[in-house]
């Protein structure tokens, strides 16, 4: 966050497109400034925004579904919490992040313990997740995040494990890295270029349509199978 930003600085646009996440209080002094706003990727519930999202929540519970289909049941979540940022930049408020949520839920289902480590969102908390759970003997992990797998892979090639052979990889982004780790990253993709396109269309909807009701937008995210898990899901 550009910590020159000035609330009043959003009364020089028509409209305010917030890609990320940030806390309430922040949502409502740019709402005083520019009330034609449109959110992206905020999971929360917010009845007074426009709001554009993926949906990893399905996408998770629909993979773990289809792991568990091919007889694969123990399953670890490595990721962290989420951390609204302020005018000023992050702020100590955190909440669960809908991955961690999907999973966590999904193991209450089917009375499996889970095995979850979230300590951030760096490849060095992707590393150090990783070698504290391996200890657990999983067969899959779920990386919340393609910059935490980068440090996962190290912490398994230090431990002389295999990916996909001793332990199979799927993470979320499918940013421009998962295609060139290696082994190749399987990463669900959020649709973010479609996220923003939509966001745009909304923005132009609320502007024309300043007293219609806000409405959530959900799009589908889809997994992008690469080497780092054996079974192909689609």
């Amino acid at each position: 966050m550009d910590k020159a930003f000035q609330f009043t600085d959003a009364q020089k646009y028509d409209g305010v497109i917030v890609a990320g996440v940030f806390t309430q209080e922040f949502y409502a002094n740019l709402a005083k400034n520019n009330p034609h706003i449109v959110l992206i990727d905020d999971y929360r519930y917010l009845p007074a925004y426009d709001i554009i999202r993926n949906s990893y929540f399905e996408a998770t519970q629909i993979v773990l579904d289809q792991l568990l289909e091919n007889g694969l049941n123990k399953i670890a979540f490595i990721g962290g919490n989420i951390h609204p940022m302020n005018n000023n930049g992050e702020t100590t408020d955190s909440y669960q992040d809908i991955r961690a949520k999907a999973y966590l839920m999904w193991t209450r289902l089917h009375n499996i313990s889970p095995l979850i480590a979230l300590n951030g969102w760096t490849p060095k908390d992707g590393f150090d997740s990783m070698n504290a759970l391996l200890k657990d003997n999983f067969q899959v992990a779920l990386m919340a995040s393609d910059q935490l797998t980068i440090g996962a892979y190290r912490a398994l090639k230090q431990h002389q494990l295999k990916v996909p052979q001793d332990l199979q990889i799927i993470s979320y982004n499918d940013s421009d890295i998962a295609e060139y780790l290696v082994p190749s990253l399987s990463s669900i993709n959020p649709a973010s270029l479609s996220m923003g396109k939509i966001a745009v269309q909304r923005l132009v909807h609320r502007l024309n349509n300043p007293n219609d009701i806000p409405i959530h937008i959900n799009l589908p995210a889809k997994a992008t199978w690469r080497e780092s898990s054996e079974i192909n899901l689609n």
